[in-house]
């Protein structure tokens, strides 16, 4: 069916879970309705809403479904096709390990095979067009999205008519904007569909003649009769054509190349950790899906390969680089390795140690390079490499049954640090965990909210030693990549003129000819070809704004046909690579050299950056909803970056922050945290504007963060004496109490910045000489009790709390008898 390397490709890709599914009514033609009689097909489905109509004999039927009454609607279409069995295609299907199901069915015999059939590989989640967009994280879950509606959601309209599918795209459906840049970026199987159907047009409108070069593994049109257009239109979108069913397709894949793997095998370490009793499949994926098993380096020779990395150009290092050796060891490490040892061989029971440092200073090579070494004195080594939120719950159940003691380590601990410490809070002291964790240092002050009154040391990173940074030169001149004949000959004068520079920027330097780094980036910029500056930009910023980088979609979105082919060709002047931990996020090749280019557009083309950034941000928006901020993903937290009034957006964009925010208004206004981040950015220049964007906010969201901002905002106005006082404390101090009310009932109960908001505001209110009610009295007394008992090791907090009491007592005589 396929030819030699095709299919060499496809297994490739299939046998990984790289591709995806976009089905249409042929693969339900062999399954039955809930009288066991076959399910009607499209064709005959129109024939009979036509005579149902009185429609004419040629409506197509997208024309004639959309005259339906509610309740033909209901006995023609929900009942035929709820309650269906499945059949030989859609079972064959449950066999494989799929990412991600698109359908344009309304049935539901695929989620019944899924549901009935003993040996599917995955559970099945249906997915309406109408849901809210999020991520599912475990690979033992198949999303099935149905784009059409389904019947199993009869509250949802069925879409047919091009009108209505029309204004789903206009309105920027997640799940139409999902698929769009999934069929351009990643392989598909499709079946059971036409390519002339309406809405595949729309889809593959989107996709460009290197689409396969970009997805890694050939899309393939499954038809078994395919017609002269439907040849051409293959060749045209670059689509294998097989002329065969799905089922006799899938059948002759099993044949040649055996049973797929499950999604446990394919992320399943070869060497198992040290484990009493064992733990569900699905528990075991999702552990599996964001942590790696550390294994001591198995390496013999220090001696770099011929070929090099793409770590020696600046790329985060993977796991083969640490067993390589193609780091240079560093003195640091030492002092990391033996905090870890001391802790090992001590009766703490937990311990945090974080590495702070600069952008690009080697924090992540230096954490993955402890952790091999550590994973040889007998500590049991995970890695975290989820770019979004952690399945807790998932990774307690499995760390529960792993013999301790237990290291576990991340990049960015900003990121994930609360999730870690839920973990180890949630095990109760059953096994013994250290977190070995770094973070870039204008970050540090939110590591220290997050490690309060846990067990931890800070570590600075430390500047290289003279023979570190000559033993850096000698490998890259090993392997031919320096220009410099002096350089080669005297490696240690050289190594003095990077005494200063991070690694990343030494690497930079070393790569071309040591000349000054300002220099290096415009040169580099400048040689970039022009399509791909835009996405170069983006993809630059994305990482200045969060290290996890930017998903493929965003940046395809945003890019020419060929851009990935010539960003990650091996000459390319600034390239974009692959995330080490997860190929779906692109990376700058040198973080360092990415943030010296976007600090150097921010001074010299600061409209320039302002428009890639408002289109980054817009095309975040279909991929940010409710569901994903509590998720944690990549896309949400990014978001959250350039929106952040107080972040590093403002310093970028300095005098256009007021237009990105007007420019990215439309696609983010339904969103309450952008509400408050503009309430806040204007709080300075316009009280009342300010106050009413931080009211929208609470509107759209009854949630005590944007309750915060606005008893913030509110109290800011009360110090400088905008609007009614009065009025003003009491609207603040309501929130404040809704707001520690609700936090009470979360598992990580009250933030510390709901009680720093009630203190300073009350404060201010009350030197201003304002004077509480009873009830106020009241429950500010009562606040300052629970700080006393939830945040004792927080002076500063205590001492301002203390003032507080003091001045009520002064002013109100208090409640106390």
């Amino acid at each position: 069916m396929l030819d030699a390397e095709t299919a060499s490709r496809v297994r490739d890709a299939l046998f990984a879970q790289k591709y995806n599914l976009l089905l249409g009514a042929g693969v339900s033609l062999d399954s039955n309705d809930r009288n066991n009689d076959p399910i009607m097909g499209a064709e005959a489905l129109r024939t009979s809403l036509c005579e149902l109509t009185g429609s004419r004999a040629s409506s197509p039927l997208w024309r004639v479904a959309g005259h339906l009454t509610p309740e033909q609607v209901e006995t023609h279409l929900r009942k035929p096709f709820h309650g269906c069995k499945g059949g030989p295609t859609v079972r064959a299907i449950t066999k494989f390990s799929w990412k991600t199901a698109f359908t344009l069915n309304i049935d539901d015999a695929l989620e019944n095979a899924y549901e009935t059939e003993p040996g599917r590989l995955q559970s099945i989640v249906s997915v309406n067009y109408t849901r809210e967009y999020e991520i599912f994280r475990n690979p033992q879950e198949l999303p099935l999205v149905h784009l059409h509606g389904f019947v199993r959601k009869p509250e949802d309209k069925f879409i047919f008519s091009l009108q209505e599918y029309a204004t789903l795209q206009r309105g920027l459906n997640p799940w139409v904007q999902v698929l769009s840049g999934l069929i351009v970026s990643e392989p598909f199987i499709i079946a059971g569909t036409a390519l002339f159907e309406p809405d595949l047009e729309y889809f593959f409108a989107h996709r460009p003649s290197n689409a396969e070069v970009l997805a890694r593994a050939p899309s393939i049109l499954v038809e078994p009769y395919p017609d002269t257009g439907t040849r051409k239109d293959c060749e045209r979108l670059r689509l294998v054509l097989v002329e065969a069913t799905l089922e006799d397709f899938l059948a002759w894949l099993t044949a040649e190349y055996g049973p797929p793997p499950t999604p446990l095998a394919l992320r399943e370490p070869q060497v198992r950790p040290r484990v009493v009793g064992g733990t569900p499949v699905f528990t075991s994926t999702a552990f599996w899906s964001e942590f790696d098993f550390v294994q001591p380096s198995q390496a013999e020779s220090s001696t770099p390969p011929d070929k090099p990395s793409s770590f020696m150009f600046g790329r985060p290092p993977d796991w083969d680089d640490i067993a390589q050796k193609r780091d240079v060891p560093l003195h640091s490490q030492l002092r990391l390795i033996d905090e870890v040892r001391r802790w090992q061989a001590s009766s703490e029971q937990n311990q945090v140690l974080c590495l702070a440092g600069r952008a690009g200073a080697g924090k992540t090579t230096t954490i993955r390079r402890v952790a091999v070494e550590l994973a040889s004195h007998g500590i049991q080594v995970f890695h975290l490499k989820a770019r979004g939120g952690i399945d807790t719950d998932s990774a307690v159940r499995f760390l529960s049954t792993v013999a301790d003691p237990i290291l576990l380590t991340t990049d960015s601990f900003a990121e994930h640090g609360e999730q870690l410490l839920d973990i180890i809070a949630e095990m109760g002291g059953t096994k013994r965990i250290c977190i070995l964790a770094e973070e870039r240092q204008y970050r540090m002050r939110l590591v220290k909210d997050i490690l309060e009154g846990i067990p931890n040391r800070i570590i600075p990173d430390e500047q290289w030693r003279i023979e570190e940074s000559v033993e850096l030169i000698r490998r890259y001149s090993d392997l031919g990549l320096i220009g410099n004949a002096a350089a080669v000959t005297d490696p240690r004068s050289f190594a003095n003129q990077l005494a200063e520079n991070t690694a990343a920027e030494s690497v930079c330097r070393i790569l071309n000819d040591f000349r000054p780094l300002r220099a290096i980036v415009r040169s580099l910029w400048n040689d970039t070809i022009a399509t791909g500056r835009p996405a170069l930009l983006a993809t630059a910023v994305a990482y200045y704004c969060h290290p996890v980088g930017v998903h493929r979609e965003i940046i395809l979105a945003m890019a020419s046909d060929d851009l990935l082919k010539d960003l990650n060709a091996a000459d390319a002047p600034l390239r974009v690579v692959e995330h080490p931990d997860n190929s779906d996020y692109l990376l700058p090749a040198n973080g360092s050299i990415a943030a010296l280019l976007v600090e150097e557009m921010a001074s010299k083309k600061s409209s320039r950056l302002l428009e890639i950034v408002v289109e980054l941000a817009n095309e975040l928006a279909p991929f940010v909803t409710r569901a994903t901020i509590k998720q944690r993903s990549p896309e949400a937290r990014l978001a959250g970056r350039l929106f952040d009034a107080d972040g590093l957006m403002p310093e970028l964009l300095k005098a256009n922050v007021d237009k990105f925010y007007e420019l990215t208004h439309e696609k983010w206004k339904w969103n309450s945290r952008y509400w408050e981040q503009r309430a806040l950015f204007i709080s300075d220049r316009d009280r009342v504007l300010s106050i009413q964007h931080a009211r929208y906010a609470v509107a759209i969201e009854h949630h005590p963060f944007p309750m915060t901002t606005l008893a913030k905002v509110l109290f800011s106005s009360i110090k400088e004496g905008v609007g009614d006082r009065q009025a003003y404390f009491n609207e603040a101090l309501d929130l404040m109490e809704e707001t520690l009310r609700i936090e009470a009932t979360w598992e990580r109960g009250r933030s510390k910045k709901a009680y720093w908001t009630t203190i300073e505001g009350v404060s201010a209110y009350v030197n201003s000489g304002g004077v509480l009610t009873l009830r106020q009295t009241q429950f500010v007394e009562k606040t300052i009790i629970n700080i006393r008992k939830t945040f004792d090791d927080d002076t500063d907090l205590h001492d301002r709390a203390a003032q507080l009491a003091d001045r009520i007592i002064q002013t109100n005589g208090g409640t106390e008898k």
